[in-house]
Formats: structure tokens, sequence, C-alpha cells
């Protein structure tokens, strides 16, 4: 090879490099603009995987202390599904499952959700020894869930919140 032919040699070959760079440059841009349309879209999570893995911490039964266990259920079920939808209200509520997409939520699904959170709730509460004084009246709120009887109620102000 002469030198004129290396020289353009080089240049053809600049030239494929500075296009591949604008290639990579404009997959790049693409790529990032994809990812934050993909982080815009609501994510939703099934509601399956939602209510075993809620977690009931010491603020959760120190409010349901202060308040009731109707009360604080209700909100860690909010706070929840602010964080991850797995509820949401159209005509009634629905619940998402993998699979099914929305469904609509039947009175079992809330009993179920609410049983698991009240079950958490009363295994946390086992944990924290009380003195003699408080027991009565800390069993009397922990315990006093009537959710057969409240049930309703108990529904309806989940629906006012979500």
């Amino acid at each position: 090879m002469n030198e004129k032919e290396l020289f353009t040699r080089i240049e053809m070959l600049e030239e494929r490099v500075h296009y591949l760079e604008n290639l990579i440059k404009t997959y790049m841009a693409n790529a990032s603009n994809m990812s934050n349309a993909v982080n815009r879209v609501e994510k939703v999570y099934d509601f399956e995987e939602i209510r075993t893995n809620i977690v009931v911490n010491d603020a959760h039964l120190s409010q349901v202390l202060e308040t009731s266990m109707e009360e604080q259920i209700i909100l860690i079920i909010a706070e929840e599904n602010k964080k991850t939808p797995f509820i949401r209200m159209t005509k009634d509520l629905c619940i998402y499952k993998n699979g099914s997409g929305w469904i609509h939520m039947d009175d079992s699904d809330l009993m179920l959700l609410i049983r698991t959170i009240e079950h958490k709730i009363l295994l946390l509460h086992s944990t924290y020894p009380t003195d003699a004084e408080k027991c009565f009246d800390n069993n009397k709120i922990i315990y006093g869930l009537n959710l057969t009887g409240r049930f309703k109620k108990i529904k309806n102000k989940l629906i006012d919140i979500i």
C-alpha cells in the first residue's frame, strides 16, 4: 500500500468510527428515554405477593394501642397500596393478580388481607411483655377486632381512603 491509499483508508475508518460513535450516542439517548418512560408507567403488584410480604413493625403496634386495631389495619393497607399499588377502586374494589390482571375483590379476599395483617400484629404483640395494669387494656384493644360485625364499616373506610 502506498501512502495515498493508506491515508484514504484511514479517512474511511475515521468516518466509520465517527458514524458508530454517533450511533452509540443515539442509542444511549433512546435507552435513557425508554428507561424514563418505563419508570413513569405505574407499576402494579400481585395481591398475594403483597399480602404475604406486608411488614408490621413496632410503630404499627404502638399506633394500634393508641387508636384501634381496625384503624391501624386500614392505614397499613392504604400505606402499602401507595407504595405498591395492588388495590384500586373502579365500580368496586379490584385487586391485581398476575396472569389475570385487575379483577373484582371478593369480600373473602379483603377478609383474608385483614386477617393476615391482624395475625402479624398479634404475633408482634405476643413478643412484648406487658405489665399487669396495661395487660387487660392492651389485650382489649389488640384482640377486640370484631371483623364479622364491623366488616362493612371497615370496607367502606378502606374504600374512602383508596
